[in-house]
């Protein structure tokens, strides 16, 4: 499914009571139904920013943005919905400093932004398990390789797994940045590092699984290494180098989009409905302590 071009996107979605009407349409699709009584119809307060919904039975009111990526935001909507579309629209992702820019916000609030956005991708866990012939292969994202060791502060070891399918293409794709805890003294990444990735990543009834821990092992499965490179790639073109406390978020972005492709999912249609319903809020201390480095 196309994506609209940027100047109909504006066009359309051009006022706040728009942006309204259509978070509304995306958090109650069948129509008002409040979450302590269960009625069916509400009045909307408009003495606010953006509008309340109280209960005509029981008075409870509703935040239009509560449960949603925008919860708690001074943001308007609609510069909201510009930094979905661009973040949903572009291949390479966007940059907190582009979004900036483009939006008219400061770069604290686009950085935040941005990650709120990953962030309700990873609440709605949108990486499904691994599942049938699965491969598993080490690699690290950062500093150019050296070929003598592995060790290098400025490089950051992964695990890469995959469904895999009988072309040897990876139809779905999981990346894990490995707890320092599991790097050994060599930069290697430990065997309890790679049956935890495999706990959590790959599902019990897949047919076959197969795990490489070392990039330069003879053995290793060249699509998964292919990824790896994709994601620094990537990583390196569009945020000029990542650090090592919120990389998991920037690979989990990465893995959604491959994921996405893939699957060929209307990923602008997506994004507005995973950010539109029962998210926990994300805030800056919240983040900090979901990458917390160990």
């Amino acid at each position: 499914m196309p994506f609209p071009s940027l100047e109909s996107f504006l066009n359309h979605y051009n006022n706040e009571e728009i942006c309204s009407s259509f978070l509304f349409q995306l958090k109650w699709p069948l129509g008002f139904c409040c979450s302590e009584c269960n009625h069916g119809r509400a009045y909307a307060v408009t003495t606010r920013r953006l509008p309340l919904f109280e209960c005509a039975s029981c008075k409870h009111q509703h935040s239009l943005t509560k449960g949603t990526a925008m919860e708690n935001s001074r943001t308007p909507l609609r510069k909201w919905f510009i930094a979905i579309y661009l973040f949903a629209s572009s291949e390479d992702g966007v940059s907190a400093i582009n979004l900036s820019h483009t939006i008219q916000v400061t770069y604290k609030t686009a950085w935040l932004m941005l990650h709120k956005l990953r962030d309700a991708l990873d609440q709605a866990e949108c990486d499904p398990l691994l599942n049938g012939i699965v491969r598993v292969q080490g690699g690290a994202y950062g500093s150019p390789f050296n070929p003598y060791t592995e060790k290098d502060p400025q490089r950051h070891p992964l695990l890469a797994g995959g469904s895999v399918h009988d072309t040897g293409e990876v139809d779905v794709l999981r990346l894990r940045i490995i707890d320092p805890q599991h790097v050994q003294p060599n930069g290697y990444i430990s065997h309890d590092g790679e049956q935890e990735f495999i706990k959590d990543a790959v599902s019990l009834t897949a047919a076959e699984v197969k795990s490489v821990r070392f990039r330069l092992h003879r053995s290793c499965f060249r699509p998964l290494v292919r990824c790896i490179a994709e994601f620094s790639s990537w990583a390196n073109l569009t945020f000029h180098g990542l650090g090592r406390k919120y990389l998991q978020a920037y690979a989990n972005e990465f893995t959604f989009r491959y994921n996405s492709r893939q699957q060929r999912q209307p990923l602008l249609a997506r994004i507005f409905q995973i950010c539109s319903n029962q998210l926990t809020p994300t805030t800056l201390r919240s983040l900090t302590q979901k990458y917390r480095i160990s």
